[in-house]
């Protein structure tokens, strides 16, 4: 959801198709440019998702099945915290870019809906795709991490985790290898610490 109905979101975009005031050829034009734009960016970034092992090529074709034209919508249009003074400002989520060397968990968020209306779209897509990238580039990186423990079996040091087995999450490093959750486990726990952040 966006933050407003159908209803809204079709009188919106029909107040600009019957009154050509408010938007004449050149603006269409442009409108579907960045329509354009933003659907280049979201494939570019679900390209990335693919090549770095973040996701699967039947996840991402089934993300772009349900959700063709998907762009973020999320932060606030305006700051609705507890305690913030009317009128605030806008709020946007950066995702996780701190220092955790790890990857583990779904990817990115189910659309459930909303009640507010979203923060500044572009901002939250390019926002979105630099932590995306960010995250593709751990998970490269974790996988030469993996092919190095994979080829140098030690169990007195670290241990490969496949999908579905148990893992001790103190002492295991995420990693997606095509979509799918494994882990490195470390012996020794401080390992697994220094690169959970």
């Amino acid at each position: 959801g966006s933050g407003m109905s159908d209803a809204e979101a079709d009188a919106i975009l029909d107040s600009y198709s019957q009154d050509e005031t408010k938007l004449g050829a050149d603006q269409k034009s442009d409108m579907e440019r960045i329509h354009d734009l933003f659907m280049a960016i979201t494939a570019e970034d679900r390209k990335l998702q693919v090549e770095s092992g973040v996701m699967s090529e039947e996840q991402i074709a089934e993300q772009e099945r349900t959700q063709p034209n998907y762009v973020p919508l999320m932060g606030f249009a305006t700051d609705e915290s507890p305690g913030a003074e009317t009128g605030g400002g806008t709020t946007y989520s950066s995702g996780s870019q701190g220092r955790e060397f790890d990857v583990r968990g779904k990817e990115g968020k189910k659309a459930k809906g909303r009640i507010t209306r979203a923060a500044n779209v572009l901002s939250q897509l390019l926002t979105n795709s630099a932590a995306g990238r960010i995250r593709a580039e751990r998970n490269i990186a974790l996988q030469k991490l993996y092919n190095l423990v994979e080829q140098n079996p030690n169990p007195d040091v670290w241990t490969i985790i496949k999908p579905g087995q148990p893992h001790d999450a103190k002492r295991s490093v995420g990693v997606k290898i095509n979509g799918e959750q494994h882990y490195v486990e470390f012996k020794d726990a401080s390992l697994a610490e220094s690169l959970q952040g």
